[in-house]
């Protein structure tokens, strides 16, 4: 499997970030979503949005992103940051991770347990309409940190 380290992402991993954001949706979603909205998919408007959020400070103090690295090359990232939902704030959960994308070669396919294993809670889920496909994305929630480090 090789090494693993999670680091604070840069605007200098901005090209890498977009290759793992495109090449996980094609892997993930392959099947699911229309051949053609998957072949859509462009890494260099990845690349720009990511070098753009990464480097304004507006948006970098907003949002926090780490990089997955396995043996020194980025196979995953993840973005975390304020609380979005006016009603997931209001139940009490102040940020949110907005983003987890890993590469299949380095993927644990069972992520919900991963979250459950973390003694998160489903918060919600939310169906989102893309191609004329239904994707359902799940919250999971932790009203008290310190319950992902003990």
């Amino acid at each position: 499997m090789g090494s693993l380290n999670i680091r604070p992402a840069t605007a200098r991993d901005a090209a890498d970030i977009a290759q793992v954001h495109v090449v996980s949706w094609r892997e993930t979603y392959a099947g699911l979503l229309p051949d053609h909205v998957l072949s859509s998919l462009d890494v260099a408007a990845r690349r720009q949005m990511w070098a753009s959020a990464l480097s304004d400070r507006d948006t970098a103090s907003a949002t926090s992103a780490f990089v997955l690295e396995q043996t020194g090359r980025v196979v995953g990232f993840a973005a975390c940051g304020d609380q979005r939902s006016p009603e997931m704030a209001s139940a009490g959960y102040d940020g949110e991770i907005g983003a987890i994308y890993i590469l299949n070669e380095a993927e644990n396919n069972e992520a919900r347990g991963f979250y459950e294993r973390l003694r998160g809670r489903v918060t919600g889920e939310r169906s989102d309409r893309v191609a004329g496909v239904v994707l359902t994305e799940v919250a999971y929630g932790w009203t008290d940190l310190r319950l992902l480090t003990s």
